[in-house]
């Protein structure tokens, strides 16, 4: 990302209210945080965790657990990369540039504020019978490097779902800016891909899983 790009990044990031900065307390590895989210009662135990560096690459660590999707029916989303941009948090456009085995090449334009970011990415993904992976790399565009992956576990009255990113922009970055950039984004990311998922037809293992989770909380 150019040094113009940045300005405007950074321009519209400190045109956000005052007590979303002071949320952003730098990342520091080893940090995290549990959140107890209710607005859409779609995910659980929340967590997030800003990881050591691997060089100048900055990591963070989501997971939650949710009862209102099966693992296929999450899969199904996170693997809709065609339509990252209709339910993906800052995704403007989103688009397959080929795909080779179990291996996809895939287009991305995220806006941020008045600023666009654009990248290519290869993603490579491995579904089994209670575990789906899915991982990551930069092969073009304005940042740096990129990776990351998602790991769904499927479990007798929930999935558990791992999510990792990351990204070394190529730049400095404010520790504030970073928290409000990669952890502080994480738990909407959540939030948009089990309700991309719940908003799916019900399938039979859909209405069984669920049962199943309401007999274990009784």
């Amino acid at each position: 990302m150019n040094s113009f790009l940045l300005f405007r990044l950074v321009t519209f990031i400190l045109g956000l209210s005052a007590g979303s900065l002071c949320a952003g307390a730098p990342s520091e590895p080893g940090r995290s945080k549990d959140y107890n989210l209710t607005k859409g009662l779609l995910v659980d135990k929340v967590h997030v965790e800003v990881l050591p560096n691997i060089g100048q690459l900055k990591g963070v660590k989501g997971t939650f657990i949710t009862d209102k999707a099966t693992l296929t029916e999450l899969w199904s989303v996170l693997m809709d990369y065609g339509h990252y941009s209709d339910f993906m948090p800052l995704t403007k456009k989103s688009k397959i540039l080929k795909s080779e085995g179990s291996a996809v090449w895939v287009d991305l334009l995220l806006k941020l504020g008045f600023t666009e970011v654009n990248y290519q990415l290869k993603m490579d993904h491995k579904l089994q019978a209670n575990i789906a992976e899915s991982r990551w790399v930069r092969v073009s565009g304005d940042m740096v490097d990129i990776k990351g992956s998602w790991k769904l576990e499927s479990e007798p009255a929930f999935v558990k779902a791992t999510y990792i990113s990351y990204v070394d922009s190529g730049f400095f970055v404010p520790g504030w800016l970073e928290s409000l950039l990669t952890e502080k984004s994480v738990p909407d990311l959540f939030e948009a891909v089990v309700s991309r998922a719940v908003k799916m037809p019900q399938t039979e293992e859909t209405i069984s899983s669920q049962n199943t989770s309401k007999a274990k909380k009784l």
